[in-house]
C-alpha cells in the first residue's frame, strides 16, 4: 500500500490525466449512432431512440392488462400510434415546462 502525504501518487496522476484527455477530446453533440438514426432532425425519430417499438408494445400491453383488470372490460384498446403520440406530448410538455422555469 502506498503512503499518502497529501499528494497524488504517480499512478493516480496518470489516471486522472488520461480521464481528462478522454473527456475533453470528445466533440460535443449527438453520438454517431444518434446522427445516423435521427431522420432530418425530426423529434419523432429522436423519440424512437429513447422508446423503440418493443418498449412501446410492452407499455401498451401492460397498460391494457391493468385496465382490463381494474375495469373488467376487454373492449378497451389503444393503438401504438395513439400511445406514441401521448408519450410525445408528455415529452414535449416536459421540455416546454423546463424552458419556462
Amino acid at each position: 500500500m502506498m503512503e499518502r502525504v497529501g499528494k497524488a501518487s504517480p499512478l493516480e496522476v496518470v489516471c486522472v490525466e488520461e480521464m481528462l484527455n478522454i473527456m475533453f477530446s470528445k466533440k460535443s453533440g449527438p453520438t454517431s449512432y444518434a446522427e445516423r438514426n435521427i431522420e432530418n432532425g425530426y423529434a419523432f425519430s429522436l423519440g424512437r431512440l429513447l422508446i423503440n417499438e418493443p418498449i412501446l408494445r410492452h407499455i401498451k400491453n401492460c397498460t391494457e392488462e391493468e385496465v382490463h383488470w381494474k375495469l373488467g372490460k376487454n373492449e378497451l384498446s389503444t393503438t401504438l400510434d395513439e400511445l406514441d403520440a401521448f408519450i410525445s406530448i408528455l415529452y414535449a410538455r416536459g421540455i416546454y415546462t423546463v424552458q419556462i422555469i
